[in-house]
């Protein structure tokens, strides 16, 4: 029987799920259902299968947090397995501190990292030498590099997670000798691949959580500005197709300096047109994906405010989960039957906007103009930075149908 915990708990917010999990809604591929006329992960997949089987494929996945990309992208790798595939997934959250300016020398160096955590091979030789080159060509202040490779794994893998003073040094030695670490990188990771006896796709989850600071936002995306534009053939690898997630700003803020193979653009679920209408088909796939993951979801929380949830929530998954776990933590907390009023929900809707508030005045203005034109009207580059808080806020949703369209988060109509 459904109880306020077990809806709590059937909703976390961080748990990608993939095709092989009985919870999982593939609403991309189920055609017209929900209004979906396209698969862009088919299509990703197809384009993978059909390019160069010597690789050097960079394709780029975009989209808000939010809009399940890592659930995506584990279809992806179940329909490129299917197809005859090795399918490397590496997710570098845990590898970099992501308020922080990431650098192409210790992105490859982190990236190489996360690989070897696959356990595909020990990395030892790689590590082995890249430890002989920081001894005798880049030497940093601080740094152990150890008797073995084993040892300078662990003592970098701290490095990039939680000492910042050696962190910089390292980022500062590299800068001068990105050719050398990216020979380096690229050396091991194409002879891994080339020994395998099937193309490989290598798929970097996570890099667009990258975020900064208030003092910092700008060093960080032109950190990723940098890593996608300048040194983008340092992610192409002879024998390995590249899959790599990426902030839905970055075109914006590259132009034609972005030039991936492909690009794949996920955007959030549109619950309402363009023109304000509430969108019934996609307001049903939320309340679908949240019946799969719990049935008796209707008994605690009522189907109209199921649907009230889903569509205050913007179309994105994991604010609507929050939503719901706040109702069920609520009606746990207060104990009562089931299920919850309409008190209940107003208070849960009430106290997420409050987190979102106060609003500048000038960005107030914005998203006065973005509800009414339904673009980001980019007037000078240092806009793009300003949309990227906004996006990465959730204070304005990115959706497509045709060609992609902004509007403002539904929790922030009433202050427009």
């Amino acid at each position: 029987m459904a109880n306020f915990k077990s809806l709590y708990q059937a909703l976390p917010l961080e748990k990608a799920i993939g095709p092989d999990d009985p919870h999982y809604v593939d609403y991309y591929g189920r055609g017209n259902a929900y209004g979906y006329s396209a698969d862009p992960i088919a299509q990703l997949a197809t384009s993978i299968s059909f390019s160069d089987p010597e690789g050097r494929g960079l394709h780029l996945v975009s989209g808000q947090r939010g809009t399940g990309k890592s659930s995506e992208l584990t279809r992806l790798k179940h329909i490129l397995e299917a197809d005859g595939f090795e399918v490397w997934f590496t997710d570098l959250e845990d590898l970099f501190v992501l308020s922080e300016p990431i650098e192409i020398g210790d992105f490859l160096i982190g990236a190489t990292s996360a690989l070897v955590s696959l356990g595909i091979d020990s990395g030892s030789d790689f590590f082995d030498r890249l430890r002989q080159f920081f001894q005798t060509e880049i030497e940093v202040e601080g740094l152990t590099v150890g008797a073995d490779a084993a040892v300078f794994k662990a003592e970098l893998d701290v490095m990039f997670r939680q000492n910042p003073t050696i962190r910089q040094r390292v980022r500062e030695k590299l800068r001068a000798r990105v050719d050398a670490i990216w020979r380096q990188t690229a050396d091991y990771v194409e002879h891994l691949a080339a020994s395998r006896n099937r193309r490989v796709v290598w798929i970097m989850d996570s890099i667009d959580r990258a975020s900064g600071r208030f003092d910092n936002a700008a060093a960080v995306a032109d950190s990723i500005v940098a890593l996608f534009s300048q040194h983008a053939d340092k992610l192409r690898f002879k024998h390995i197709d590249t899959v790599a997630v990426v902030h839905p700003w970055l075109s914006s803020a590259t132009g034609a300096a972005l030039i991936p193979t492909t690009s794949t653009f996920l955007p959030s679920i549109r619950v309402r047109q363009r023109t304000g209408e509430v969108d019934p088909l996609r307001i049903g796939l939320l309340v679908e994906i949240a019946l799969r993951r719990e049935p008796g979801l209707f008994a605690l929380v009522e189907r109209k405010h199921v649907e009230q949830l889903a569509l205050m929530s913007g179309g994105d998954l994991r604010e609507y989960f929050r939503l719901l776990r706040s109702c069920a933590i609520k009606g746990g907390a207060a104990a009562i039957e089931p299920p919850v009023s309409a008190a209940v929900v107003t208070d849960v809707i009430n106290e997420q906007r409050n987190a979102m508030l106060p609003i500048a005045a000038d960005e107030l203005d914005w998203l006065r103009q973005i509800s009414t034109s339904k673009q980001a009207s980019l007037k000078t580059r240092g806009d793009v930075l300003a949309l990227a808080r906004l996006l990465n806020g959730k204070f304005v949703m990115n959706y497509r149908n045709g060609d992609d369209w902004y509007d403002v988060h539904p929790l922030l109509f009433d202050l427009l």
